[in-house]
């Protein structure tokens, strides 16, 4: 499909009055004419259909409008990011605990959202008992005396319509002290529609909770998304102040 803009229009109708004089079009007008005309392939329509399907089967989960998905999908068309996909302040936060995990979904003004989620710890099994643990969700646990509580194999997670993204993390919580993350691995992403993704960095950027600031871990992807082109994203555990939260975008 060959999209044609308006100073693409001017340009042709130029070049024609140029021919009728018997000129030819000059080679500037010629690249102004090139310049402005975008192609879509067969394949970029494919897996810009699939994000947008995507896209809008996870708005419905989270009780999006249908209006304002269309507008949503509509933006995107044009090749400019969502809010979710940016680091803009949400307008609404609402987060809720439930027994398997702390979820948080923000909404934006343009009425994206994006939904991050730490896996709830359980308690560890007693000395002895036979586990079958080895990081997977519903298996983060928690054990400690009065200074410190251990959470293992605690699940990362973020959804925001186009891309999802996990991993899992043990941490420490210290009293009194600071808080430290001891590990992370099990790192997974996908990325809808792309036409390519990569991871580009995961890991710990700060293992101990200090004065300015909670420890990080974070894992970063970039992806070739149809329509709107390069992109990167990324989710980060925050541990610090007793507790865990998670950022993305």
């Amino acid at each position: 499909m060959k999209i044609t803009t308006g100073r693409c229009v001017t340009a042709l109708l130029a070049g024609a009055l140029l021919l009728g004089a018997g000129l030819a079009p000059t080679a500037a007008m010629a690249a102004e004419t090139t310049s402005t005309t975008a192609v879509v392939s067969s394949d970029e329509q494919r897996q810009f259909d699939e994000l947008t399907a995507h896209l809008t089967e996870f708005l419905s989960e989270y009780g999006v409008a249908p209006d304002t998905q269309q507008a949503l999908v509509v933006k995107l068309r044009s090749g400019t990011v969502l809010d979710s996909m940016t680091e803009a302040s949400p307008v609404s936060t609402d987060t809720s605990a439930s027994d398997a995990a702390t979820k948080t979904i923000e909404t934006f003004q343009d009425g994206s959202i994006r939904v991050t989620s730490v896996e709830k710890p359980k308690p560890a099994p007693d000395p002895g008992t036979i586990s079958t643990r080895g990081g997977g969700f519903g298996e983060c646990s928690q054990s400690g005396d009065e200074n410190h509580q251990w959470n293992k194999n605690c699940s990362i997670e973020r959804w925001d319509g186009i891309i999802t993204q996990h991993f899992y993390a043990n941490f420490t919580y210290v009293t009194p002290g600071y808080d430290y993350i001891d590990s992370v691995w099990g790192a997974t992403y996908q990325v809808w529609g792309a036409s390519s993704a990569s991871q580009t960095y995961f890991g710990i950027t700060k293992q101990y909770e200090d004065a300015a600031g909670p420890a990080v871990a974070e894992q970063r992807v970039a992806a070739q998304v149809p329509v709107l082109g390069s992109m990167s994203y990324y989710l980060a555990l925050r541990v610090g102040y007793g507790g865990a939260t998670v950022e993305g975008s």
